[in-house]
């Protein structure tokens, strides 16, 4: 997924060089995009592993969404 002037955009190809790749548990993904978990309470307990060039992003990722 990448991310131009707030659009989210899919491709079927990764970008060359991510600027952060997130991997996550399922119970945790459900449970922070619920609102039960931030994405730091996920990050420091485990369930969440980020890195890349700019892995101070993934924090922010939740926020880019809206939960029905």
């Amino acid at each position: 997924m990448t991310f131009t002037d707030g659009t989210a955009v899919v491709s079927p190809e990764p970008p060359r060089r991510p600027d952060c790749t997130i991997l996550t548990e399922p119970v945790a993904f459900l449970l922070i995009a619920l609102g039960h978990y931030t994405a730091v309470d996920a990050l420091t307990r485990g369930k969440v592993l980020a890195w890349g060039r700019r892995p101070w992003l993934a924090p922010t990722f939740p926020g880019l969404f809206t939960a029905p």
